[in-house]
């Protein structure tokens, strides 16, 4: 399953069929597929909503101490070697070229990718990204090899996201895997230290939802 969705979020991005519904086909079988590997989770979601907010809480801060660190070394090092404002290195810079591409009306642009960036990713990432694969994995397997296979998918559905671009930006491309490589990794040990899917899905969106209007913000300017 990881392999199937692996390959539709590269058909997605690499915009092949511009208006084939690829995203629905990729959500379908992620929340298809949590939904048929239920046991796998649902257990775990019953956690009291007290300690579930002070979880989340704290792995929030820590979430947006991570993605600021990572961003930060990375932005020193595209300076280093003049990688800002390139298709080859800079991200933001990629992903402002994107959407540029995209016509429509400003807010109807901005609630997509808010949708996306904040509601999509938190949910169902999670769901299929920790909840079946790193769950199913981690029955059989241990932690740290659970961990490392469900965050390399995690990893390449990010970097994927690039195709777009052509030729496709390799610089770029590695940076984004490893930044969500070693997401992947903290939102494992999320989901093992706290046996909730709900503090890495509560988690997960809020870093989003707290990041978006920097990212909106450099992705208009």
């Amino acid at each position: 399953m990881a392999v199937v969705l692996t390959a539709i979020a590269a058909l997605e991005s690499a915009n092949i069929l511009p208006y084939a519904p690829f995203f629905l086909v990729y959500g379908f079988l992620a929340i298809a597929a949590s939904l048929y590997y239920r046991e796998l989770y649902l257990s775990r979601l019953k956690i009291a909503p007290r300690k579930c907010l002070r979880l989340s809480l704290i792995s929030t801060a820590i979430g947006m101490l991570y993605a600021s660190i990572f961003i930060g070394l990375i932005g020193a090092f595209l300076r280093y070697n003049g990688g800002i404002r390139s298709l080859d290195w800079d991200i933001i810079f990629i992903y402002r070229f994107i959407c540029q591409g995209i016509h429509l009306s400003p807010f109807i642009k901005n609630t997509v990718l808010f949708l996306f960036i904040v509601v999509w990713a938190g949910v169902v990432e999670e769901l299929f990204y920790r909840g079946v694969l790193f769950g199913y994995l981690r029955g059989k397997r241990s932690f740290i090899r659970a961990a490392l296979v469900s965050s390399l998918f995690f990893g390449l559905r990010h970097s994927l996201q690039l195709l777009y671009i052509s030729p496709y930006p390799a610089g770029a491309g590695v940076i984004y895997f490893f930044f969500s490589f070693l997401a992947g990794m903290l939102l494992s040990g999320l989901y093992e230290s706290s046996k909730s899917l709900t503090v890495c899905i509560v988690t997960h969106t809020a870093v989003n939802f707290i990041g978006f209007p920097f990212l909106l913000h450099y992705l208009q300017n």
